[in-house]
């Protein structure tokens, strides 16, 4: 559900103050999110809100803007019973606040957030924000300050924002004003926004301190399906917590995750995308007609199939550890670990890679069209094969300690001295080019080269035989 406005409020004029008592806007709501700004005007005296209140993701309080104009800001998830806080300054400030409340928010409300300040001007721009999410809210917060002389008389927003608040201090003019303000926009559409003109309306030259927050929707509440024509994005997350679908008809993408923790579906018939962790831990499928890919994971924990026609990628592990399928048409990589851990099968058309391991713990197959590779390790411990059409590969070991079958049509290799190709019971390891050294511990290992007829080797306890096609 998008983000929805529902009130702002602000200070009075003041002079000077230690304290400053703020108030809701009419009609809030427990569950809605409360940013609330203050401004400085003050070499380095600080402001707080008290307990509860949280300097918002990405902002680092004060903003400065040289040594004696700076702002702050805070938010809150309001509960029942809430009491608007007092800000309290560590000293007489001559400053001001406001408070803007949004509704049908995220748990995790922020997406991107930015500042911008100039020493001496008549205008600041506004930060500009790339993949602003459809349904979003942003916000802005401006100041602008003058050490001596006119004050502006009000602050100008661009059209596409609507202004809710513009208030000043009123001391003498030999003294230090401040005029702050703050403004909205709804977002309908994904894409960059930011960099518009936030100007003073008399042309007096002052310091100038903008934010600009992104304030991201809900989740999909129910059963309903979530889909796009084209592209479907999230500066933080896509999540579909029911049991219907999310799809995309281009590109489904999150800055932070992509989750569906129940029985539904996810696809995309391009690319399924996020920076942080992409996961199907329920029955149905998650899957990209082109690349299927997470920076950290890619994971599945039900019965569920994950699948990428192209590739399928997670930069952290690729995990699918239940009944269903792990596939890629072309290539299933992670830099950390490919693995699987129950019945199902993992496999890839083109390449099956992992950095540091290539693990397969359950029963069904281990396999790759072309090759099979791991930096560190390929693994498989049950009763399941590990298969390559072309190469299986391991830079450090190939280990089948189970009654498996391991084979690979032209080669299959333990790159690193001393590594083996082995497995502590009978299995059957076969590569049709291959030096292998087998360890059979105890019992007996077969070794199937290339043009050559099985050849049985009974290994001794604590003995590493070698059967060599050279």
């Amino acid at each position: 559900m998008a983000v929805s406005y529902v009130g702002a409020t602000s200070d009075t004029s003041v002079t000077t103050a230690t304290t400053f008592p703020t108030s809701f806007p009419a009609g809030w709501a427990a569950g809605d999110v409360a940013i609330l700004a203050g401004h400085i005007s003050a070499a380095n005296l600080t402001m707080s809100p008290g307990a509860g209140w949280s300097a918002v993701p990405g902002i680092s309080n004060p903003v400065d803007q040289g040594a004696n104009s700076r702002a702050y800001v805070w938010y809150r998830v309001l509960q029942s019973g809430d009491s608007a806080p007092t800000i309290t300054g560590s000293g007489a400030i001559t400053g001001g606040w406001e408070m803007v409340v949004l509704r049908d928010t995220a748990a995790s409300p922020f997406g991107q957030v930015g500042t911008n300040s100039t020493a001496a001007g008549t205008s600041v721009a506004l930060p500009s924000l790339t993949g602003v999410a459809a349904g979003s809210a942003l916000v802005g917060i401006a100041h602008a300050r003058v050490a001596t002389g006119t004050l502006p008389n009000g602050i100008n927003w661009d059209a596409a924002y609507t202004e809710v608040t513009d208030v000043s201090t009123s001391r003498a003019t030999s003294a230090a004003n401040l005029r702050n303000a703050s403004a909205y926009r709804l977002i309908a559409s994904a894409g960059t926004y930011g960099g518009e003109s936030v100007a003073v309306n008399n042309s007096i030259s002052s310091s100038m301190i903008a934010a600009l927050i992104e304030v991201l929707q809900g989740s999909v509440p129910g059963t309903a399906t979530a889909s796009a024509d084209g592209s479907l994005s999230a500066a933080a997350a896509v999540a579909q917590p029911a049991t219907a679908g999310l799809a995309a008809t281009g590109t489904l993408t999150a800055s932070a995750a992509v989750l569906v923790p129940a029985g539904a579906s996810l696809s995309a018939t391009s690319a399924i995308s996020a920076a942080a962790v992409i996961r199907q831990p329920g029955s149905a499928n998650l899957t990209a007609a082109g690349t299927l890919s997470a920076t950290a994971a890619v994971r599945a924990t039900g019965a569920a199939s994950l699948a990428g026609a192209a590739t399928l990628t997670g930069v952290g592990r690729a995990v699918r550890p239940a009944g269903g399928a792990a596939a890629a048409s072309g290539t299933l990589t992670a830099t950390g670990t490919v693995r699987h851990t129950a019945v199902a099968a993992l496999a890839a058309a083109a390449t099956l890679d992992a950095d540091p391991s290539g693990i397969r713990n359950g029963t069904a197959a281990l396999a790759a069209s072309t090759g099979l590779a791991a930096t560190a390790l390929v693994r498989v411990p049950a009763q399941a094969s590990a298969a390559a059409a072309g190469t299986l590969t391991a830079a450090a070991a190939v280990r089948v300690p189970a009654t498996v079958v391991l084979a690979a049509a032209s080669t299959l290799t333990a790159y690193t001295p001393g590594a083996q190709v082995r497995g502590s019971s009978r299995p059957s390891v076969s590569g049709p080019t291959s030096t292998t050294s087998v360890t059979g511990f105890p019992g007996r290992a077969a070794v199937t080269p290339y043009g050559r007829s099985a050849a049985t080797v009974t290994a001794t306890r604590d003995s590493t035989p070698e059967v060599t096609d050279g």
